[in-house]
């Protein structure tokens, strides 16, 4: 069979090719299929205006239909590169459903990945939620790699029940098929992204060595799957076995999947040069010991990213983070003394922390000897919003899905006007578009936190504290540590 892969994310440059695509490549190459990628890449140059990007898009729509006319089955990721991350992305899919729904009405379409999980869990039906445009849509997959299960009964014309996990037609609605199932670690395979233009991307690879989280942060939104730790050893040497020796460590926290030892085991058996990034829990790079951490750099371990999100330890506490202020400065601390670069993960807009203590956040920031300051805002879940966030209406998680926040970030500012208020409660959409911003818009204020508070308030006072700063606002910038060469712990800013 020829299978289209679509990966609808628009990536500016910075992102390495998708590892659940190339996950899927692999396996139904394996199977004795043909495959043929669309990636939404971006042009080496800035789009003027957002019908300046639109026109891209439907380009790109017009390519996807296309290749959907000369295909068997036809494919949409929802995952964001892994399948941790649920970056809402079904407004493209809605768009470019409409052009494949023209050009190839009769050809099977599925859609799965993290974005499908995330309204699983949330209680929610993906085919009501892509309303009309999901009438073609043969299944929707909690997990990419049931895709090949589904090209399965597909080649055997056997009927898609079997397959746990998936949602089905069932009139104008859809039906859960049993549970969702994680992705088995037996299904994984070395990526060899054969049918990308490899050019158009960085020099390093993302890879996964462990599936889930095994913590419980209570604000996190990322996937729900069960935590699972996988071959560290063989996921790594993989790719440093065939000379790709820049490796992004997705898991949600390396040490913490596999332990200090395990890690400096499996670096230790892998080629000489290896460069990697990762993220750990400020408690795991605590309790790591100086050595060990020494180690590791030498090992090739150049940057961790760590979530400090605030200092307020009773907002740490009531959200069920292992971390305070004492316990990051000395994370930071142990890891410049080895040599490896601090990236820090903050958090602004906690809807029960006041404006004052919020704004101190930044004080703090500056004082802890970060490489990189990445900024967030707390998104929450929107199918049981807190109390302490107030919206002229309520909040609905099928509107957070259809969230149109892929797009280049200097554009962000023109959709904020328009964009429903579950828009501007993702994580990263208002502080992309901070350095685009002269004035804090009047549509944050549909948004008060009970602390006192409007969105607008908020962005005022750190529209003032970030302008003009070296601080990052992009959630790709912590990559550029591995195109970096020259960059030591304390010198590195993005």
């Amino acid at each position: 069979m020829r299978i289209a892969l679509v990966d609808p994310y628009y990536v500016s440059g910075s992102s390495p090719p998708s590892w659940v695509l190339g996950q899927l490549e692999a396996l139904l190459i394996e199977a004795g299929h043909e495959i043929i990628l669309r990636d939404f890449r971006g042009r080496n140059k800035d789009f003027l205006s957002l019908a300046d990007f639109r026109a891209h898009e439907a380009a790109f729509a017009t390519s996807v239909a296309s290749i959907a006319a000369r295909c068997d089955v036809v494919y949409f990721t929802t995952s964001f590169g892994i399948p941790q991350k649920p970056t809402p992305i079904l407004a493209r899919v809605k768009r470019l459903l409409e052009r494949v729904n023209e050009s190839a009405p009769a050809v099977p379409v599925f859609i799965g990945g993290a974005q499908v999980e995330y309204l699983t869990v949330h209680g929610a039906d993906p085919y009501a939620c892509l309303g009309e445009d999901a009438r073609a849509v043969s299944a929707f997959l909690t997990s990419d790699v049931q895709l090949v299960a589904c090209v399965a009964a597909l080649d055997s014309r056997a009927a898609f029940d079997s397959i746990s996990g998936i949602w089905l037609k069932s009139g104008a609605e859809g039906r859960r098929v049993g549970r969702p199932l994680p992705w088995p670690p037996g299904a994984l395979r070395k990526p060899k992204w054969l049918s990308w233009s490899l050019d158009a991307y960085p020099p390093y690879r993302a890879v996964l060595t462990s599936l889930g989280c095994r913590y419980g942060c209570s604000f996190c939104f990322e996937s729900k799957q069960e935590f699972q730790a996988l071959d560290l050893r063989r996921l790594l040497g993989e790719f440093t076995d065939s000379g790709i020796d820049r490796l992004v460590i997705e898991d949600s926290t390396l040490l913490g999947a596999h332990g200090t030892d395990r890690v400096v085991e499996a670096l230790r058996s892998l080629p000489p040069g290896g460069r990697y990034t990762c993220y750990a829990l400020v408690p795991e790079i605590c309790r790591s010991s100086p050595d060990a951490l020494r180690l590791l750099k030498k090992l090739g371990l150049d940057s961790v990213i760590l979530g400090i999100e605030t200092p307020d330890d009773l907002t740490l506490r009531r959200y069920r983070k292992s971390v305070s202020p004492e316990r990051a400065k000395i994370a930071i601390e142990k890891l410049h003394d080895a040599g490896i670069t601090a990236q820090g993960c903050l958090m602004v807009g906690i809807p029960d922390v006041s404006l004052d203590a919020t704004m101190y956040t930044f004080e703090y920031a500056r004082e802890l000897s970060l490489d990189v300051r990445r900024w967030h805002i707390f998104q929450p879940s929107f199918d049981k919003m807190p109390p302490q966030i107030i919206t002229s209406e309520p909040l609905w998680v099928h509107r957070f899905a259809l969230s149109d926040v892929n797009v280049p970030d200097a554009l962000i500012p023109n959709l904020i006007e328009s964009a429903p208020t579950e828009t501007l409660l993702e994580e990263h959409f208002l502080i992309r578009a901070l350095p685009h911003m002269r004035d804090a818009p009047e549509a944050l204020e549909r948004v008060r936190y009970a602390a006192g508070y409007s969105l607008r308030d908020l962005y005022g006072r750190v529209l003032c504290e970030l302008r003009g700063t070296q601080d990052s606002f992009n959630e790709e910038d912590y990559y550029a540590v591995l195109v970096n060469d020259h960059a030591r712990p304390g010198e590195l800013r993005v």
